[in-house]
Protein backbone atom coordinates (compact mmCIF):
# COMPACT_ATOMS: atom_id res chain seq x y z
CA UNK A 1 0.00 0.00 0.00
CA UNK A 2 2.89 2.54 0.87
CA UNK A 3 5.00 1.57 -2.82
CA UNK A 4 1.63 2.46 -4.47
CA UNK A 5 1.00 5.89 -2.38
CA UNK A 6 4.64 6.76 -3.15
CA UNK A 7 4.33 5.80 -7.08
CA UNK A 8 1.04 8.03 -7.23
CA UNK A 9 2.49 10.88 -5.40
CA UNK A 10 6.01 10.67 -7.38
CA UNK A 11 3.28 10.53 -10.39
CA UNK A 12 1.22 13.58 -9.37
CA UNK A 13 4.17 15.70 -8.82
CA UNK A 14 5.79 14.29 -12.41
CA UNK A 15 2.42 15.38 -14.26
CA UNK A 16 2.20 18.69 -12.46
CA UNK A 17 5.85 19.51 -13.31
CA UNK A 18 4.85 19.25 -17.29
CA UNK A 19 1.31 20.88 -17.01
CA UNK A 20 2.93 23.64 -14.77
CA UNK A 21 5.20 24.73 -18.09
CA UNK A 22 8.29 23.79 -16.44
CA UNK A 23 11.09 25.89 -18.61
CA UNK A 24 14.72 27.41 -18.14
CA UNK A 25 13.45 30.92 -18.80
CA UNK A 26 11.91 33.04 -16.42
CA UNK A 27 8.59 34.51 -17.23
CA UNK A 28 9.69 37.21 -18.22
CA UNK A 29 11.12 35.98 -20.76
CA UNK A 30 8.66 33.37 -22.00
CA UNK A 31 7.74 33.66 -25.77
CA UNK A 32 4.50 34.94 -26.56
CA UNK A 33 2.58 33.46 -29.73
CA UNK A 34 1.66 36.26 -32.47
CA UNK A 35 -2.49 36.49 -31.83
CA UNK A 36 -4.32 35.28 -34.47
CA UNK A 37 -7.33 36.68 -36.11
CA UNK A 38 -9.77 35.56 -39.11
CA UNK A 39 -9.15 37.77 -42.55
CA UNK A 40 -12.29 40.11 -41.35
CA UNK A 41 -10.75 41.10 -38.53
CA UNK A 42 -6.60 41.02 -40.33
CA UNK A 43 -4.61 44.01 -39.92
CA UNK A 44 -3.96 45.80 -43.26
CA UNK A 45 -1.82 43.49 -45.48
CA UNK A 46 -0.30 44.05 -48.74
CA UNK A 47 1.83 41.66 -50.25
CA UNK A 48 3.26 41.40 -53.58
CA UNK A 49 5.28 39.41 -55.79
CA UNK A 50 7.77 41.30 -57.81
CA UNK A 51 10.40 40.32 -60.40
CA UNK A 52 13.41 42.48 -61.55
CA UNK A 53 12.39 44.03 -64.82
CA UNK A 54 15.99 44.67 -67.00
CA UNK A 55 14.52 47.53 -69.19
CA UNK A 56 13.37 49.76 -67.12
CA UNK A 57 14.92 50.29 -63.47
CA UNK A 58 12.00 49.47 -61.85
CA UNK A 59 10.81 45.77 -60.97
CA UNK A 60 7.87 45.08 -62.14
CA UNK A 61 5.50 44.44 -59.10
CA UNK A 62 1.97 43.08 -58.84
CA UNK A 63 0.39 43.80 -55.52
CA UNK A 64 -2.60 42.07 -53.67
CA UNK A 65 -4.80 43.40 -50.38
CA UNK A 66 -8.72 42.98 -49.05
CA UNK A 67 -10.81 45.49 -49.84
CA UNK A 68 -11.56 46.49 -46.92
CA UNK A 69 -7.99 47.17 -45.75
CA UNK A 70 -7.05 49.64 -48.31
CA UNK A 71 -7.09 53.66 -48.56
CA UNK A 72 -7.31 52.99 -52.87
CA UNK A 73 -10.40 55.15 -54.95
CA UNK A 74 -11.91 52.04 -56.19
CA UNK A 75 -14.95 53.78 -57.68
CA UNK A 76 -13.16 52.90 -61.37
CA UNK A 77 -11.63 49.82 -60.09
CA UNK A 78 -12.43 46.73 -63.06
CA UNK A 79 -14.22 44.13 -61.54
CA UNK A 80 -14.71 39.94 -61.62
CA UNK A 81 -15.95 37.76 -59.61
CA UNK A 82 -14.69 34.50 -59.35
CA UNK A 83 -17.04 32.51 -57.48
CA UNK A 84 -19.87 33.86 -54.97
CA UNK A 85 -20.30 31.92 -51.10
CA UNK A 86 -20.91 33.48 -47.88
CA UNK A 87 -17.68 33.20 -47.43
CA UNK A 88 -16.63 35.22 -50.40
CA UNK A 89 -14.13 38.07 -49.95
CA UNK A 90 -13.16 40.82 -52.05
CA UNK A 91 -9.07 41.47 -52.82
CA UNK A 92 -7.77 44.53 -54.87
CA UNK A 93 -4.63 43.79 -57.37
CA UNK A 94 -2.27 46.92 -57.93
CA UNK A 95 0.73 46.54 -60.66
CA UNK A 96 3.29 49.19 -61.02
CA UNK A 97 4.00 50.13 -64.71
CA UNK A 98 6.53 47.36 -64.97
CA UNK A 99 3.48 45.04 -65.55
CA UNK A 100 2.23 44.87 -69.04
CA UNK A 101 -0.18 41.83 -68.95
CA UNK A 102 -1.93 40.51 -66.39
CA UNK A 103 -4.32 37.43 -65.82
CA UNK A 104 -5.98 36.06 -62.44
CA UNK A 105 -6.16 32.40 -62.82
CA UNK A 106 -8.06 29.19 -61.37
CA UNK A 107 -5.76 26.60 -60.31
CA UNK A 108 -6.91 23.01 -61.57
CA UNK A 109 -4.72 20.17 -59.74
CA UNK A 110 -3.31 17.63 -61.96
CA UNK A 111 -2.67 14.20 -61.10
CA UNK A 112 0.54 13.49 -59.30
CA UNK A 113 3.37 12.53 -60.70
CA UNK A 114 5.88 9.69 -60.37
CA UNK A 115 7.73 11.49 -57.87
CA UNK A 116 4.56 11.86 -55.94
CA UNK A 117 4.55 15.87 -56.54
CA UNK A 118 1.29 17.10 -57.97
CA UNK A 119 1.58 19.26 -60.58
CA UNK A 120 -0.62 22.41 -61.62
CA UNK A 121 -2.32 24.42 -64.46
CA UNK A 122 -3.18 28.07 -63.93
CA UNK A 123 -6.36 28.37 -66.16
CA UNK A 124 -6.59 32.42 -67.07
CA UNK A 125 -10.50 33.32 -66.25
CA UNK A 126 -9.96 37.12 -66.31
CA UNK A 127 -7.04 38.74 -68.43
CA UNK A 128 -6.39 42.36 -69.36
CA UNK A 129 -3.27 44.24 -70.97
CA UNK A 130 -3.97 47.15 -69.25
CA UNK A 131 -3.03 47.83 -65.58
CA UNK A 132 -3.85 51.70 -65.04
CA UNK A 133 -7.06 50.79 -62.73
CA UNK A 134 -6.79 48.20 -59.64
CA UNK A 135 -9.13 44.89 -60.49
CA UNK A 136 -11.47 44.09 -57.53
CA UNK A 137 -11.78 40.04 -57.43
CA UNK A 138 -14.24 38.38 -55.43
CA UNK A 139 -13.39 35.32 -54.61
CA UNK A 140 -13.09 32.48 -51.22
CA UNK A 141 -10.69 30.59 -49.75
CA UNK A 142 -12.17 27.31 -49.81
CA UNK A 143 -9.03 25.90 -47.55
CA UNK A 144 -5.32 25.61 -47.28
CA UNK A 145 -4.42 24.48 -50.87
CA UNK A 146 -4.83 27.55 -53.15
CA UNK A 147 -7.61 27.55 -55.99
CA UNK A 148 -6.47 30.77 -57.38
CA UNK A 149 -3.08 32.66 -59.05
CA UNK A 150 -2.13 35.01 -61.26
CA UNK A 151 0.09 35.62 -63.93
CA UNK A 152 1.90 38.88 -65.57
CA UNK A 153 4.19 39.71 -68.23
CA UNK A 154 7.00 42.17 -67.41
CA UNK A 155 8.75 44.65 -69.58
CA UNK A 156 11.20 42.19 -71.15
CA UNK A 157 8.82 39.81 -72.33
CA UNK A 158 8.81 37.47 -69.51
CA UNK A 159 5.80 35.64 -67.46
CA UNK A 160 5.78 35.44 -64.17
CA UNK A 161 3.49 33.48 -61.86
CA UNK A 162 1.85 32.72 -58.35
CA UNK A 163 -0.31 31.62 -56.21
CA UNK A 164 -2.96 33.73 -53.97
CA UNK A 165 -3.84 32.08 -50.79
CA UNK A 166 -4.28 33.11 -46.66
CA UNK A 167 -2.15 32.59 -44.21
CA UNK A 168 -3.38 29.91 -41.97
CA UNK A 169 -2.55 31.85 -38.67
CA UNK A 170 -3.37 35.17 -38.93
CA UNK A 171 -5.82 35.33 -42.48
CA UNK A 172 -3.23 37.56 -43.98
CA UNK A 173 -2.63 37.43 -47.63
CA UNK A 174 0.18 35.40 -49.16
CA UNK A 175 1.65 35.51 -52.94
CA UNK A 176 3.96 32.74 -53.80
CA UNK A 177 6.05 32.70 -56.41
CA UNK A 178 5.68 29.15 -58.85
Amino acid sequence: MKKSLSAFILLSVFILGIFAGCSDKPDTEKETLPTTSTPETSVTTTVALTTEAAVSNEPAAVYATFAKDTDIDLTNAQRFVADNSEYETEIVFTANSGVKSFSFCKIEWLDETDSGESDLELVPVFTTDSFEEPLVVTMTFWGDIPSYGITYTDTDGTEHSGTISTNGMDGSLILDVI
